[in-house]
């Protein structure tokens, strides 16, 4: 039975239907409180497009990258075809067994005086004669072996060249590429200079694919490579080059007692000696040097 308040009029009111309202309301304050469930199909529908998509991406991308290294492939073909290192000529790959002195190296006569001479005929000293016989100058680069690059004869002591070979790179922009050649030198002005991807189809090319591509390199732009003289002593000398001036320069020695004087001296030598601490035990352990990978 309903309670009104005394007074009666539009002041009162029904105390049972005041108690239904707000448990009414608050039944509808705590449904709408709890967090709407996504529906489980729908779920697994989203994820599926999204597996779908991200594989229809991908699928599209090494279509695209197959076009492009095809294309890429072609088009580097042909622009050393017409060079004097054709690739059907070149050895793609070198083995342990090949020999890396198969080459005779030409020889040069020279004098006693360069106004340049650079120390080492690795791949500083190679790179730096083309741009010196380029630019016009007077040098010579004297290397103490019976070879360019000698020192890739014995090192890595693993055989492999840990510097990248990428021969297809799906550009056929010649900086791009070389940008992704780790081991080519710079021809300088000669577009037919040779290229380490000639010589090896391996990312990471043997040693001895490297010091066959150094010798080519040295032959084709017929540097001035002094080989089989091993500098023993570097002094400081003043000369008369014939223009009535004294200039400041460098004098050095062989261990046969030739000397050869020059205005700039460049060392691009390379590895020289292990240095052995005096330690008990050292005559044990096995250098780097020697080791067998």
């Amino acid at each position: 039975m309903g309670v009104r308040r005394r007074g009666g009029g539009e002041g009162a009111f029904d105390a049972t239907q005041s108690v239904e309202s707000k448990h009414i309301n608050k039944t509808t304050t705590e449904h709408d409180a709890q967090p709407l469930k996504p529906s489980t199909n729908n779920t697994h529908i989203l994820g599926l497009g999204l597996v779908l998509g991200v594989l229809a991406s991908i699928l599209t991308q090494f279509v695209y990258y197959l076009i492009l290294t095809s294309y890429s492939r072609r088009h580097q073909q042909q622009q050393y075809a017409g060079s004097d290192l054709n690739l059907s000529d070149l050895k793609p790959n070198i083995t342990e067994n090949d020999s890396i002195f198969e080459v005779q190296q030409p020889q040069t006569e020279f004098g006693s005086h360069n106004d340049y001479l650079v120390i080492g005929a690795g791949p500083a000293g190679l790179q730096l004669g083309v741009f010196l016989q380029q630019a016009g100058h007077d040098y010579r680069i004297i290397e103490r072996s019976e070879t360019v690059g000698s020192f890739f004869a014995s090192f890595p002591r693993h055989g492999k060249l840990i510097s990248l070979n990428k021969r297809y790179t799906s550009k056929v922009d010649p900086e791009f590429n070389l940008r992704h050649d780790w081991n080519s030198l710079l021809g300088g002005n000669d577009s037919s200079s040779p290229l380490m991807r000639q010589f090896s189809t391996e990312m990471f090319p043997t040693r001895e694919a490297y010091v066959n591509y150094l010798t080519e390199f040295y032959r084709h732009h017929d540097l001035r490579v002094e080989l089989n003289r091993t500098i023993i002593k570097v002094s400081r000398h003043n000369f008369d080059d014939g223009d009535g001036a004294i200039h400041e320069g460098f004098t050095v020695e062989s261990s046969d007692g030739t000397q050869t004087t020059c205005r700039y001296l460049v060392i691009c030598t390379a590895f020289q000696k292990p240095y052995i601490p005096d330690i008990p035990g050292i005559e044990h352990a096995e250098g780097y040097e020697t080791f067998n990978a």
